[in-house]
């Protein structure tokens, strides 16, 4: 494994048993995985997917619709409020797949039934309690007035429901994880139960990875979209959605420089490859060494400054006289999302890179 500068390493075996589980997981519950990619956005690892069966996706953008339409996928949701000015990119997909896009209030209802040229279809996003974008759960005649107005178009088909409890991912612990995430569940499965005798093809759709890691029921729900479990990262690991074990990406990072004074080593590595998202325990990432065929934790190693190039790892007295300037430490990332949208491509532990979008 040549590395040179900072490289996004990916445990393939790591992140085939991540798929294989959340797979498991939706079959055994009778739910319909629809994973969103926006995480790994990578063809080749969409395709370890379609080994195991599953056929539609989620995507981030438009853009990134596009990426995978061409890699041959033709169903997939766009899992982001759409956006009118990209209606030449909606309507080129949807003259080649079955796309479907989010809307939250008429306005927007109003303007793609006016501009789009081929048939799309449509889910109403629901806010269950991110306090993002989306209509909150109990506005029942909000959302069945906005129902009412997809189902009048000849162009617009009225999908279902579609909600990302983005709020899990403040939880601390898998017990709140569960108690936000049932609530939720709750909240969108009484929606769907009250649209059911007006819509009875409804389609129940919930996903974040805290949410579809941890629970074992999803009462009325029809698919699931969680998207980061294909990695997962520290957050995650903080959080109780996975273990540290089940982190399949690091960075891998150059020692270009050692305070030995400070006890400190300088790496080729910061903000605009990790992101600057911070951990409590862990500061901008977890510090690993390479071992066969993976890493595993460095104690006492801690990163705890990183600039835009730089990063500032401090360890503990005695360590530094284990490291030398030329050494490829790893560091696993906060949110595996924002570094490998970062670092936009990955290399596997033997060698073979895989592109991203």
């Amino acid at each position: 494994m040549k590395i040179t500068k900072p490289t996004l390493i990916l445990n393939a075996a790591v992140c085939r048993a991540n798929i294989a589980r959340m797979v498991n997981k939706a079959q055994s519950q009778g739910l319909e995985l629809q994973p969103h990619f926006k995480t790994h956005q990578s063809k080749q690892i969409g395709q370890w997917f379609q080994e195991l069966g599953v056929y539609k996706i989620t995507v981030s953008s438009l853009g990134m619709a596009q990426y995978f339409a061409a890699s041959g996928w033709n169903d997939i949701t766009v899992a982001f409020p759409c956006n009118i000015l990209e209606i030449d990119a909606i309507n080129e997909l949807a003259k080649d797949i079955a796309l479907t896009v989010l809307v939250d209030n008429s306005d927007i209802a109003e303007l793609l039934n006016s501009q789009v040229r081929n048939s799309i279809s449509v889910y109403i996003e629901i806010d269950s309690g991110g306090n993002r974008s989306g209509i909150k759960p109990h506005q029942l005649e909000k959302v069945r007035d906005l129902a009412n107005q997809i189902s009048a178009s000849d162009k617009l088909k009225f999908k279902g429901l579609y909600s990302h409890a983005g709020h899990t991912y403040g939880a601390k612990g898998e017990s709140e994880i569960q108690n936000l995430a049932n609530k939720s569940i709750e909240q969108l499965s009484s929606l769907k139960q009250l649209l059911l005798s007006e819509y009875p093809h409804l389609i129940a759709c919930f996903g974040d990875t805290p949410s579809c890691s941890v629970l074992d029921s999803f009462a009325n729900i029809d698919r699931i979209s969680p998207g980061n479990f294909v990695f997962y990262d520290v957050m995650q690991s903080e959080i109780g959605s996975c273990q540290l074990q089940d982190i399949a990406v690091t960075v891998a990072c150059p020692v270009v420089s050692i305070k030995q004074e400070e006890n400190q080593l300088i790496i080729y590595g910061g903000a605009v490859h990790f992101s600057k998202d911070h951990s409590g325990k862990y500061g901008y990432g977890q510090v690993v060494e390479f071992i066969n065929n993976g890493w595993e934790i460095i104690e006492g190693a801690t990163l705890i400054k990183v600039s835009q190039e730089h990063g500032i790892i401090q360890l503990e007295d005695g360590l530094t006289s284990e490291f030398k300037i030329g050494d490829v430490i790893g560091v696993l990332p906060i949110h595996s999302c924002l570094t490998a949208e970062c670092l936009r491509s990955y290399q596997t532990l033997n060698g073979e890179l895989m592109d991203h979008y």
